[in-house]
């Protein structure tokens, strides 16, 4: 009788064992997931569009190489050419009050810089504990250089995460 009352406990804990284990890493595995969808990308990018002189989207011809100075004094390159393209998105620091960026483009007979410098304010956005900093920005001004760009325009100053919209158009000049 003492055998088959050991058998039984030992039956029990064979049944028992691999059920705890099973409920204790359901209850881990719950506990690590998280409600909050982390963007992968956490930088908020502003979005460029060209446009012609009437007001309608216009893919370049020429070839184009957008760059920034860095807190080093080095230049770094964020678009290297681009062509036949209608639009293009490149990121905004969230430190400086102003980014200054350097347009190249490349005609079949000249090469112009022009420099674009684009005034923001920059804003935290909170998303979660779990997610990393995020940072939004308003853009309160921009101006440029006019040798092969004619004019920017600000259409969106709110530059998020949504990159459907444009924040800002610019028109190069006819001659180019």
């Amino acid at each position: 009788m003492k055998k088959t009352n050991e058998i039984r406990k030992t039956d029990r804990l064979k049944r028992i064992v691999p059920f705890c284990l099973f409920i204790s890493l359901l209850l881990l595995f719950l506990s690590a997931c998280s409600q909050i969808d982390c963007p992968l990308n956490n930088r908020a990018y502003a979005v460029y569009k060209f446009m012609n002189s009437v007001g309608d989207s216009v893919k370049i011809t020429d070839t184009i190489d957008v760059s920034t100075n860095r807190h080093e004094l080095e230049d770094s390159v964020l678009i290297n050419k681009l062509t036949g393209k209608s639009s293009f998105s490149i990121p905004m620091s969230y430190n400086q009050p102003e980014d200054v960026l350097y347009f190249e483009i490349y005609t079949a007979n000249y090469r112009y810089i022009d420099t674009v410098w684009v005034q923001k304010e920059s804003r935290p956005h909170f998303e979660s504990v779990d997610c990393n900093p995020v940072f939004f920005h308003t853009i309160t001004g921009v101006r440029t250089t006019q040798h092969a760009i004619d004019s920017i325009t600000i259409k969106n100053k709110n530059v998020t995460y949504d990159s459907s919209k444009a924040n800002m158009h610019i028109h190069l000049r006819s001659s180019n």
